[in-house]
């Protein structure tokens, strides 16, 4: 049965601390109280109504007997109060905002959350506070192992300064000054958004940015709060970071995509809720949910990412993605036990073959590990080298390859025109200051399905250094397209948020994740290997020495080792999946 849906605009929920939250309620045309879902965000509420919010939809929802509720958080669009863009003021709000609508007439007392990104994370804020009527979680693509304005590297996310500028006007709209004062602010944002990343890596140390100069406009004042909070527990401890699963043990249904950037973030989330549920004596089997697309972050999840189009069967749609999240809905929202009857705890997209599929957990089971090892006779300097990936090791040509780091001439994580999650990095590929190790060419068709590492044995010639590997498919006609990348900050190694650095020309050992992938690699195709010192702006710069992040006044040019000898046998290690036998498909 389908309900007529209204839809209630500006509802006011007050805080704790009495500033007023505001959000549209979407009612099924039910007399009785129902079950309720909660979306949290700081891009504005309206965004999400109508068709064309895809898998958020809150008519689609509200039509099969929920209540939807989509709230402005704090200080964003409808919602008073001044924001906390790191999401440190979401913890309370969120428990205030479940509790009130557990209180409401036209609930039952059950409620779930649903986002993704930075609404992913609010509902693991909220979660983390345990509150009573809460009933369980999907939490999109996001950490709770570390902040936003981090990468899983412990490298610093440039495109955070990005993210504060997109929101700024809202922000300035808001400023008690007058009109006049308001478009001079205005204007100066305006000005500085062209160079925004320019500024990022040309002006040391960070705070002599004009873009985070703006007389009368403190907003900007957030980025460099999160820089210097990198070396600070204190200020990990009070965002919440690491979040304890431990303490929220909600059912949860968890989503990520191939190319979305914090795709091993959501993975690790992941990990450490299965870790958790397995510890107990009879774990339900419908308490864990994962959804892995072929999709960039937060883009719609559309079957077209860059310039590649993966064909139909790629777009949420055709995976019914709605109706799997509606029946987990069913099931912990509305008691429904049958609801997930014949749904698999795990469901994934191969990039090439065009096909979903199932299995009882990830990695997926029957997937080898495959070492590759890294090897070169001359030099692995640029794709002009001879650097090789071989299954048999060879250690007859030279023991080790270098390139040159300069923190001033980054290797670029993206290309204009291109997409940086599947372009074509072939140029990239060029630069002396990029190793690539290739394989031969493969004779059938392979599926790489699983989880990608890799163990390489590395020095640099300073106080700091960076790591950043990038797989990619080599197709005959020389073009390189990125399948997914790695990467290390030497310094966070043991701990993001307490630097441990390494001595300058020490060989270390680093296994360095680079990320779950399934992927049909076709015959006739090679693998390659990139590895360099930098990536930018998908990470700031590392400058090399042990200057506080943001906060270096000197770059240091620094030479890197990659080591490839008997006694460092660096190695790619693919997790290969046997095709003899069909996999399950959807139902």
């Amino acid at each position: 049965m389908l309900y007529q849906v209204t839809k209630t605009e500006n509802i006011e929920m007050p805080m704790r601390d009495g500033v007023i939250l505001r959000a549209d309620l979407y009612r099924p045309e039910e007399p009785g109280p129902l079950p309720a879902i909660l979306l949290r965000l700081p891009y504005g509420k309206d965004m999400f109504d109508g068709p064309g919010s895809g898998v958020y939809d809150p008519y689609y929802y509200a039509a099969r007997g929920y209540n939807v509720v989509i709230q402005d958080c704090r200080g964003f669009y409808h919602s008073d109060g001044e924001p906390d863009v790191s999401g440190g003021n979401d913890f309370e709000d969120g428990y205030d905002t479940i509790e009130w609508i557990a209180s409401r007439e036209w609930c039952d007392g059950n409620v779930g959350t649903f986002g993704l990104s930075f609404f992913g994370y609010v509902q693991l804020a909220a979660a983390s506070e345990n509150p009573p009527h809460l009933r369980c979680i999907c939490p999109f693509e996001c950490s709770s192992t570390h902040p936003i304005t981090l990468n899983e590297n412990g490298s610093y996310a440039p495109y955070h300064l990005t993210w504060l500028y997109n929101s700024a006007a809202d922000q300035v709209r808001r400023l008690d000054t007058s009109e006049e004062e308001k478009a001079l602010i205005l204007g100066e944002i305006e000005k500085n958004r062209p160079t925004i990343m320019d500024q990022v890596l040309k002006i040391h140390p960070w705070p002599d940015m004009p873009a985070l100069n703006i007389p009368g406009f403190h907003y900007f004042d957030e980025f460099m709060e999160s820089v210097d909070g990198n070396n600070d527990p204190a200020y990990w401890e009070a965002l919440g970071y690491p979040l304890d699963f431990r303490k929220m043990r909600y059912p949860a249904f968890l989503l990520t995509g191939w190319y979305d950037h914090v795709r091993d973030s959501e993975m690790e989330n992941y990990d450490l809720i299965r870790a958790i549920t397995e510890e107990e004596t009879d774990p339900d089997p419908d308490a864990l949910r994962l959804v892995i697309g072929p999709w960039a972050h937060g883009q719609g999840m559309s079957q077209k990412i860059g310039n590649i189009d993966y064909g139909s069967n790629a777009s949420w749609e055709s995976a019914d993605l709605k109706g799997m999240m509606c029946r987990f809905f069913d099931r912990w929202l509305k008691g429904d036990t049958e609801a997930l009857k014949g749904d698999a705890p795990v469901v994934y997209y191969t990039l090439i073959e065009d096909r979903w599929k199932t299995a009882s957990c990830w990695p997926v089971p029957g997937s080898v590990m495959t070492p590759y090892y890294l090897s070169s006779k001359n030099s692995a300097r640029s794709s002009r080298g001879d650097g090789t990936l071989h299954r048999e090791a060879d250690f007859s040509g030279t023991p080790e390859d270098t390139y040159l780091h300069d923190p001033e001439n980054p290797v670029p994580s993206e290309l204009p025109g291109l997409s940086n999650m599947n372009g074509d990095f072939s140029t990239v590929q060029e630069r002396e200051d990029v190793l690539c190790y290739t394989t031969p060419e493969f004779e059938t068709d392979t599926e790489i399905t699983g989880r990608i590492e890799a163990d390489i044995f590395a020095a640099v010639d300073a106080d700091d250094g960076d790591l950043y590997l990038r797989l990619t498919d080599v197709a005959p006609d020389g073009s390189a397209v990125r399948l997914t990348s790695g990467s290390l900050r030497l310094r966070y190694y043991q701990s993001l948020s307490e630097a441990h650095y390494v001595e300058a020309g020490s060989i270390g050992r680093y296994r360095i994740r680079m990320g779950d992938l399934s992927y049909l690699l076709p015959a006739g195709h090679r693998l390659r290997l990139d590895i360099a010192g930098s990536a930018f702006p998908y990470a700031d710069a590392n400058l090399g020495t042990r200057e506080p992040l943001g906060r270096g006044t000197a770059a240091v040019k620094a030479l890197h080792h990659i080591l490839h000898d008997p006694e460092h046998p660096s190695c790619l290690l693919l997790p290969i999946c046997s095709r003899q036998k069909e996999k399950n498909m959807l139902r």
